[in-house]
């Protein structure tokens, strides 16, 4: 199955405003000491994948539209991820 994987909380936060499901793993630190995370997304049917294919596709053609608050209370989220 398709796997899309960024280190990018912009674009990670673009994508789980838009419904898909998220897995974050823990790579590194980041010059203010918080953690630098690879945000990974996988589907679990053709239809995911297709969707989320297309997404990803305008986030490069930069013609993603997203709803604000939605793309704040994401970005808010996985901002606030910590390993322990």
């Amino acid at each position: 199955m398709y796997k899309y994987e960024t280190p990018s909380i912009w674009i990670a936060s673009a994508l789980f405003s838009q419904g898909h499901s998220c897995k974050a793993e823990k790579i590194g630190k980041l010059k203010n000491d918080k953690s630098k995370f690879l945000f990974i997304f996988e589907v679990e049917n053709e239809d995911q994948e297709k969707q989320l294919k297309i997404k990803v596709d305008k986030i490069n053609r930069n013609e993603m539209n997203i709803n604000l608050d939605t793309f704040t209370k994401s970005y808010q989220t996985l901002k606030n991820l910590t390993f322990d």
